[in-house]
């Protein structure tokens, strides 16, 4: 997305919210859907009052405007990255006895795919290949699985 792009699909979801627009922005392509999903989520937790971090969830310009700021900062991305994975880990503790590799798989799939469903749907959906690199996608494009992308660049990390 061009600047102009960008700078009409912000206005348009502080006017009207998710409904209006729903747009990947920032360094971790976060949309304000999944923005609003987690601070509901954590506002339901004790974490709150532990972190001292609070969020306004009505549907209001303010809030949508101050929604657009923290997705426009990379710092409250990074926050909202440890909010998804506290709050996953909470979900599924279980995961955190399974394999780096294993983990690393399992969390790029719920970031990419939503975390709403059993731990064992979500591993399903890891396998899924829906990235590609073409402009405009054929039947030959090659697509690539999110998990796969990331456990590639999780092993070059180590």
């Amino acid at each position: 997305m061009d600047f102009m792009e960008t700078t009409a699909v912000k206005a348009l979801y502080q006017q009207k919210g998710v409904k209006g627009a729903d747009f990947s922005i920032g360094r971790f392509q976060m949309k304000p859907s999944f923005v609003e999903d987690l601070e509901r989520q954590w506002m339901r937790t004790e974490w709150r009052h532990e972190y001292g971090i609070y969020f306004d969830l009505s549907e209001t310009l303010e809030a949508h405007r101050i929604c657009v700021l923290r997705l426009d900062d990379r710092n409250w991305q990074c926050i909202y990255l440890a909010m998804f994975l506290k709050l996953l880990y909470r979900r599924f503790p279980e995961l955190a006895e399974e394999e780096d590799i294993e983990q690393v798989r399992f969390c790029s799939t719920a970031y990419n795919a939503s975390f709403y469903g059993t731990y064992e749907r979500i591993r399903s959906k890891s396998a899924r290949r829906f990235y590609h690199t073409d402009f405009i996608p054929t039947p030959g494009t090659k697509r690539y699985a999110y998990s796969e992308i990331a456990v590639f660049y999780y092993k070059i990390a180590l």
